[in-house]
């Protein structure tokens, strides 16, 4: 079954590349601090058409309309990680400042690192589970529920899920950069016999060029691949 899922996310994500450098495009601004919202909008309305379809359906991509409810979402997503993640962070922090006076403080950092595992996990299925209670925020919080959702996946099930996902994401980011990177150094190469300042001209334009396609390209079908997955692991409850 996880299988089908990376199968239907891999060609769910590749449906429209219009929609790829639209998300691309968002991704490149996020200096701006607003796109920053936007994109977790834009993928948040992914994993709600998934967690209302099924495995191998007929989903279509999410539209770029409604740009404030968009934004809106997204605020409501970034909120959601933030809270959860809060707590350990504060821990973490107080570990690390005490750790010139306390040995104790190995064990803060210890204990804020496992909290922060439990509480990103809890993030994880706290989104899909906000986008099927019709975005009620406060679903999204309800510990309990999350607890027993997790079980009905079975955690082990939901972790490993989630390390074959980021294996994916390793591979086809690491296997893109390959790519690039191999071009453009043949065709600096290339051009370097003509003349070695085109060539390493060439070079340099070339790992410019590689950032632009990875952003534009390759992460914004990353993250609709994982908004997909997780949306669709959500639904095996």
């Amino acid at each position: 079954m996880i299988l089908n899922i990376y199968k239907d996310s891999f060609e769910y994500s590749a449906q429209k590349p219009s929609s790829l450098i639209k998300l691309g495009i968002i991704n490149c601004l996020f200096f701006l601090v607003f796109p920053i919202f936007l994109q977790l909008g834009y993928v948040y309305r992914i994993n709600k058409i998934a967690v209302n379809g099924m495995i191998e359906g007929n989903d279509q991509l999410a539209d770029f309309s409604d740009l404030i409810s968009m934004f809106v979402d997204g605020l409501k997503v970034f909120l959601v990680y933030i809270i959860y993640l809060i707590i350990p962070f504060l821990i973490l922090i107080l570990s690390l400042f005490l750790a010139a006076y306390s040995p104790i403080a190995l064990l803060g950092i210890f204990i804020a690192l496992i909290l922060a595992i439990i509480a990103y996990f809890l993030a994880l299925i706290a989104i899909p589970h906000m986008a099927k209670c019709d975005d009620n925020f406060k679903s999204a919080f309800d510990v309990k529920e999350l607890f027993k959702i997790l079980r009905s996946i079975s955690i082990l099930r939901f972790i490993l899920f989630y390390i074959g996902l980021m294996i994916i994401n390793s591979f086809i980011f690491s296997i893109a950069l390959s790519v690039l990177f191999f071009v453009f150094s043949f065709l600096g190469i290339g051009m370097s016999f003509l003349n070695p300042y085109v060539g390493g001209g060439v070079f340099f334009v070339g790992l410019i060029l590689s950032g632009i396609i990875l952003g534009f390209l390759v992460t914004p079908y990353l993250s609709i691949f994982n908004s997909r997955a997780v949306g669709l692991i959500y639904n095996l409850r």
